[in-house]
């Protein structure tokens, strides 16, 4: 998370490690100066406006005066130029007040998504330089998303059922996870990307799967192993190995 504006830390709204929901306040940088900045420009705004309503007043008493020919059209043009430039000039005013306003909400930074947020990386009173210091990191921890790589002969084989049965393709494969201490995960994911093409150096497709994470045992980071089962299944009788 990083700053849109320049300033000074003001205060910090989260506890750090903490899950926090999306639109809540995270930090808050001093407004001062873009609070002045804004007052500038709505004055400017004012001034602009009148001199434009001065400039449209003007105007439409040239518009009677050259019918009867009390003015010259030079003093004609002269009044529809300055309701023109009048008007770009309030237009340029209302953008940079658009603009003040932006800049002042920028102060207060706001959580972009729900996710865990790690601790702070500033304190109050640190410079907050925009676009460069970095505040905090926050991750997505609902659903996660699992990326991971598939041989091409897994692959070959995988379409070769896809294509006998003809009825699901290979996001309808469903997606099972094993954590390293060997455990299962309780919930299925689905493919939600498979890449366009295989990769000549390792013969490998990348894909990647979704996982509701309600539990939140998921953490970004960690190393699973990913289980793809087929979509349909056979009923076969077996013998145990020992009967063997």
């Amino acid at each position: 998370i990083k700053s849109k504006v320049r300033g000074n830390l003001l205060k910090t709204n989260f506890e750090e490690g903490s899950v926090v929901q999306e639109g809540d306040l995270l930090f808050e940088i001093d407004p001062a100066q873009y609070d002045a900045a804004l007052k500038a420009a709505q004055a400017t705004v004012s001034q602009a406006k009148a001199a434009y309503d001065t400039a449209v007043l003007n105007f439409k008493r040239g518009e009677g005066l050259i019918k009867d020919n009390f003015i010259s059209q030079s003093d004609y043009d002269n009044l529809l130029s300055r309701q023109l430039q009048t008007a770009a000039s309030l237009e340029s005013a209302q953008a940079n007040l658009e603009n003040a306003k932006l800049e002042l909400g920028y102060t207060k930074i706001y959580a972009p998504f729900t996710g865990r947020i790690s601790r702070a990386a500033v304190f109050k009173g640190d410079l907050i330089i925009p676009d460069q210091t970095e505040l905090a990191n926050l991750v997505q921890v609902e659903p996660v998303w699992v990326n991971f790589q598939v041989p091409e002969k897994v692959l070959v084989t995988a379409q070769r059922i896809d294509k006998v049965d003809g009825e699901f393709d290979l996001q309808d494969f469903p997606v099972k996870i094993r954590f390293p201490d060997g455990s299962m995960f309780d919930e299925v994911g689905k493919m939600n990307f498979i890449n366009n093409r295989v990769d000549a150096t390792t013969g490998t497709l990348a894909l990647r799967a979704e996982f509701p994470n309600t539990q939140h045992m998921l953490v970004p980071g960690l190393y699973v192993t990913v289980i793809i089962e087929s979509p349909s299944t056979e009923q076969v009788m077996l013998v145990p190995q020992r009967a063997v």
